[in-house]
């Protein structure tokens, strides 16, 4: 039987499941537990709407090494035929 749950009994804070190691959260679960708290400020108890929103948080914080990333690929492929002519020489 599915019983409805009311605002004032949700626990805040998300710290159990997958983010969960031990007794000590990691950097993970701090940010889930922002997000939580965030949303449920403005009613929103949803930890589907929580991941998604960590996930444009955590690629936001990643796009500077993916940008470093696709630029050194590119200059290893300009590169890379120098470096076969080297070795053929050798």
């Amino acid at each position: 039987m599915i019983q409805s749950i009311k605002p004032q009994e949700v626990r805040y804070g998300f710290d159990e499941g997958w983010f969960h190691s031990g007794t000590d959260r990691d950097c993970h679960s701090y940010v889930m537990d922002i997000l939580f708290r965030f949303t449920s400020s403005f009613g929103v108890f949803n930890v589907g709407l929580c991941i998604i929103l960590f996930t444009i948080v955590m690629k936001t914080l990643m796009m500077p090494l993916t940008i470093k990333q696709q630029k050194t690929t590119k200059l290893m492929s300009v590169m890379n035929p120098e470096i076969q002519a080297i070795q053929k020489e050798v």
